[in-house]
């Protein structure tokens, strides 16, 4: 992404029209930027993108891109103490992005695989949690199935904050499979593919990631499997 430096800003926090006169920071847009991202992390380093009215991404009065949109909405319903995550960080939005696709096919799986007596589902939102002996933060999304003893299932998606780009399913404690998205490895590689083929491949990835869960939660995988089609799914 084409990026800026500092700019002023108007009283509502958006860079006033004689400072904005850069190009939408959105690849095939030639628009004139109207705003510039308002995102801000812990370190108080602030998104050095801006972007036309057509792309920006509103969130709360406020103009965000894409990734800190889905930050933002991503931590909207859990308290996080220090501060927002860092500012070139996708793992929280990618973590929600991943938990939106999958949502419904989850609970659904889990309410099959529930027994008698009315256990509770039970989903947490987007949050981070820290890894004794490690230095760098998950943000992790889960689904719970509990009764009145213990937790009988749990689903959760997960991205580490050291290695942002790959997503990574674990079941019960197990790790069943992780993998690059294709549509973030072909950033990496600064490659585009036309919108229908984006699309295949994202569905494609997100049915992998779903099948791998439901294979483990009605036990028709066993853990040290590990799902190998999750992990090759960015190669069809």
């Amino acid at each position: 992404m084409r990026c800026f430096g500092s700019r002023g800003r108007s009283r509502d926090g958006e860079p006033g029209a004689a400072e904005m006169q850069q190009t939408c920071t959105e690849a095939s847009c030639s628009r004139t930027a109207r705003a510039g991202c308002s995102y801000k992390d812990r370190r108080g380093r602030s998104c050095a993108t801006a972007w036309c009215d057509r792309h920006r991404i509103t969130v709360a009065h406020r103009a965000y891109c894409r990734r800190h949109a889905g930050t933002i909405g991503a931590l909207a319903s859990w308290e996080y103490v220090e501060g927002l995550p860092d500012v070139d960080s996708r793992a929280p939005s990618l973590v929600s992005w991943m938990g939106r696709e999958l949502d419904e096919r989850i609970r659904s799986v889990l309410r099959r695989a529930a027994p008698g007596g009315g256990p509770k589902l039970v989903v947490d939102p987007v949050h981070q949690v820290f890894t004794p002996g490690m230095a760098s933060r998950r943000w992790i999304t889960s689904w719970k199935l509990v009764d009145h003893v213990s937790v009988l299932h749990r689903v959760s998606i997960e991205v580490d904050e050291g290695n942002d780009c790959v997503v990574r399913a674990v079941v019960n404690a197990d790790l069943i499979g992780e993998a690059v998205p294709p549509w973030i490895e072909r950033r990496r590689l600064g490659l585009e593919e036309p919108a229908d083929v984006d699309e295949r491949q994202r569905r494609a990835f997100h049915d992998a990631v779903f099948k791998a869960i439901e294979l483990m939660v009605t036990r028709k995988e066993m853990a040290p499997r590990r799902a190998a089609a999750y992990h090759l799914v960015h190669q069809t």
